[in-house]
C-alpha cells in the first residue's frame, strides 16, 4: 500500500479543519437570529410588553391556583396522615388494665404512639373545656371512661385503619373506636377533584398562549412580507426564515413568563396577611408557600416553550402558503 502523498494527506487536513466551520456558520447564525429578533423587540417596547402582559395574565391564573392547592394539600396532610385513632373503653375497666392495654397497642408494627388518657384526666379535660364544672362536681362518681389515642404508622391508607379500627372494636373493654374516615375521604376526593380542575384550566390557557403568540407572530409576518420575498429571491431557505421568527417567540414566552413570575409573587403576598389572620383564630401559625426560584425558572422554561409553539405553528402555515415547494 502506497504512502499518502502531500496532496492527499493535505486534503484529509482541509477536511477535518472544514468540520468545525460548518459549526461555527450554523452557530452563528443562531446567533445572528436570537439577537437580531431581541433587538426587533426592544425597538417595540410598548408591543412586546403588551403581547408579554396577555401571556403573563393567562399564565398567572393557574400559577397561582397551582400554588394555592399546593398549600392547601401541605396543610391538609397534617390532618390526613396523621391517621389519628380514638379508643372509648368500657367504663368499667380500671386505669391499670387501660395502662396495659395501652402498652398492648404499643407493640403492634401498624401503631407508631400512645397516649393514655385516664378516667381523672378526662374529667379534668371536660371541665376545662365544657363550661359545665360546677354540675359536674355534684356526681358522685366519675361518668367519664378511659380513653386511647394512637398515631398510626403514615404508610396506612384509610382502609388498612379501618379495618385496624374493626379488629380493635373486637376487644371486650373497647366500647368504641372513633376513626372518621369519611371525612378524610371527602377531603381527598375534594383535593383531587381541585387538583384536576386547575390542570385543566392550565392546559386550556397554555393553548390560548400558544395562540396569543401566534397571532403576534402572524403580524409580524405580515410586517416583513417584502422582506421575505427578497430573501427568497436571494436563495434563502425556510429554516433561514424561520430562525428570527421562532426566537422572537422564545422572547414572548420569556417575557411573558418574567411577568407572570412578577404578577404571582404580588397576588401571593396580597394573601399572605389574610391568611395569618386566619391562621391566628385557630391558635395555628401558618405560613403560605410561595412559588420560589425553581418554580418561576420553570414558568419561564414553560412560557418560553409554549412561545417558540406558537411560533412554529404559524410558520408552518405561512411558509407552506407563500411557497409550498421549498
Amino acid at each position: 500500500m502506497m504512502p499518502a502523498g502531500p496532496r492527499q494527506r493535505g486534503a484529509e487536513i482541509s477536511g477535518c479543519r472544514g468540520r468545525p466551520s460548518r459549526l461555527f456558520v450554523f452557530a452563528s447564525a443562531h446567533a445572528q437570529g436570537f439577537f437580531s429578533s431581541l433587538g426587533r423587540l426592544v425597538k417595540k417596547p410598548f408591543s412586546t410588553l403588551t403581547a408579554g402582559l396577555v401571556v403573563a395574565v393567562a399564565l398567572s391564573l393557574p400559577t397561582v391556583l397551582y400554588v394555592l392547592v399546593d398549600n392547601a394539600r401541605l396543610l391538609s396532610s397534617g390532618f390526613v396522615d396523621s391517621n389519628q385513632v380514638t379508643i372509648f373503653l368500657r367504663p368499667a375497666v380500671s386505669d391499670v388494665k387501660a395502662e396495659s392495654i395501652a402498652g398492648g397497642l404499643l407493640k403492634r408494627p401498624e401503631i407508631m404512639s400512645v397516649r393514655l388518657i385516664t378516667k381523672a384526666q378526662a374529667l379534668d379535660e371536660f371541665k376545662q373545656y365544657s363550661g359545665f364544672s360546677a354540675a359536674i362536681g355534684i356526681l358522685d362518681q366519675n361518668p367519664l371512661p378511659a380513653l386511647i389515642q394512637f398515631d398510626s404508622r403514615s404508610e396506612l391508607d384509610p382502609d388498612q385503619l379501618a379495618r385496624l379500627s374493626r379488629d380493635l372494636e373486637r376487644m371486650s373493654e373497647v366500647d368504641f373506636v372513633q376513626f372518621d374516615l369519611q371525612w378524610i375521604r371527602r377531603l381527598r376526593g375534594i383535593m383531587e377533584f381541585v387538583e384536576r380542575g386547575v390542570e385543566m384550566l392550565s392546559l386550556l390557557l397554555g393553548v390560548g398562549v400558544v395562540f396569543v403568540v401566534s397571532n403576534t407572530i402572524r403580524l409580524e409576518l405580515r410586517t416583513r412580507h417584502e422582506e421575505i420575498v427578497i430573501a427568497r429571491l436571494l436563495g434563502a431557505t425556510n429554516a433561514f426564515i424561520r430562525r428570527p421568527f421562532l426566537y422572537s417567540g422564545f422572547w414572548y414566552g420569556l417575557v411573558g413568563g418574567i411577568l407572570a413570575a412578577a404578577l404571582v409573587t404580588l397576588i401571593l403576598a396580597s394573601f399572605e396577611e389574610p391568611i395569618r389572620h386566619l391562621s391566628s383564630l385557630y391558635d395555628a401559625d401558618y405560613q403560605l408557600s410561595h412559588l420560589g426560584l425553581y418554580r418561576m425558572i420553570g414558568l419561564c422554561a414553560v412560557s418560553s416553550l409554549l412561545g417558540i409553539a406558537g411560533a412554529w405553528m404559524v410558520l408552518f402555515d405561512q411558509l407552506r402558503k407563500m411557497h409550498p415547494h421549498r
